[in-house]
């Protein structure tokens, strides 16, 4: 018996050592780079590019469907939503695609992460409309081994200080959640649009976000229910565009941290533009917006210029910047974002 537990104790410690060492071989890029999400290759892949476009390189291989793809705060992981083991779930890769294993063993529809910037932590949606739960916010440790409901809402954004939680509450509305007392203030309440994919500046003062109109929203989702009625319950059922698909509006825009300040960041007329994310040094921001029939990721300069359209094949979303000049300290051991998930995988 005791050569039994001897053995178990060898065989667990080379475990452990092969999780260091694999955690150990996560790098971060050495220049900066853009993840995001593209269905040029048939289903939803996460792809890296430079943050002029160029050099697209593949990371999950046509392995179910991936999107929201986040940096970890090191740049050594990204974490991302998938399908591929039957519904949507979180998962961890290392920056160059390599070790992808799911956060969580326990199932249920997980989506849309943030990470909290000691990167121990990190904030998600549980649940979803399509299961028809209620979408809450959870936050759990990068293992997967805790995890706790803060809110009910969706489109979590941690801020930088590591502080707050920026939100979407379930009637549309910014709210902001102070981790700590876990007390939620609204700061941009629902007037005429609802807002949707959150993302918080570099230095915490503002939040941008897409503006979504709130009366093309409705007239979407009564179409959809007229579209389920039988044919025979329609009659004298009227609505907008009498049954052609609503054609929803949707921009972006930003707001102080204490809700002052809407300001569209993209005006483009007739244009339908959404999910903004923020160069690192906040002084650019990429955004997807729609051309034909297709969604493409376009960059412009805060200060003023001319957009620049990143990608040109397929669909693309959910784009995340990540720049090693831009870190504030050079990446250490003890921040790494994982431990193998301490072994539960």
């Amino acid at each position: 018996m005791k050569r039994m537990h001897f053995s178990y104790f060898c065989a667990l410690s080379l475990a452990l050592m092969l999780a260091s060492v694999a955690v150990s071989l996560a790098r971060a890029p050495a220049t900066a780079k853009i993840a995001f999400s593209s269905s040029r290759d048939g289903v939803w892949d996460i792809y890296l590019m430079n943050p002029d476009g160029t050099a697209p390189v593949g990371l999950t291989h046509l392995d179910g469907n991936n999107y929201h793809p986040t940096w970890s705060p090191t740049g050594r992981h990204i974490l991302f939503t998938s399908d591929r083991d039957g519904f949507l779930s979180l998962y961890l890769m290392n920056a160059d695609g390599r070790n992808a294993r799911r956060v969580f063993r326990k199932w249920d529809v997980r989506q849309h992460p943030t990470w909290a910037p000691d990167g121990k932590r990190i904030a998600y949606v549980r649940g979803s409309q399509k299961d028809k739960k209620v979408p809450h916010i959870y936050v759990a440790s990068i293992e997967g081994a805790v995890e706790e409901k803060f809110a009910d809402g969706s489109f979590p954004t941690w801020s930088p200080d590591g502080t707050e939680i920026a939100f979407v509450g379930t009637n549309g509305e910014i709210r902001i959640l102070n981790v700590e007392t876990r007390v939620a203030e609204t700061i941009v309440p629902t007037k005429g649009a609802v807002a949707m994919d959150l993302e918080w500046s570099p230095d915490g003062t503002r939040l941008a976000f897409t503006r979504l109109e709130l009366f093309d929203f409705i007239a979407a989702k009564a179409d959809e229910a007229r579209d389920a009625l039988k044919p025979g319950d329609k009659e004298g059922v009227v609505l907008k565009g009498e049954g052609k698909p609503v054609d929803i509006q949707t921009a972006v825009y930003s707001i102080n941290r204490d809700g002052s300040g809407l300001k569209q960041l993209v005006v483009l007329d007739g244009t339908k533009t959404s999910a903004p994310a923020w160069s690192p040094r906040g002084d650019a921001l990429i955004y997807q917006q729609l051309v034909g029939k297709e969604h493409h990721l376009f960059k412009i300069a805060l200060g003023g210029g001319v957009a620049e359209q990143l990608t040109f094949e397929g669909s693309n979303f959910n784009a995340d910047w990540f720049d090693p000049a831009a870190l504030p300290v050079a990446p250490r051991q003890r921040s790494l974002t994982t431990v193998w998930g301490k072994m539960k995988r």
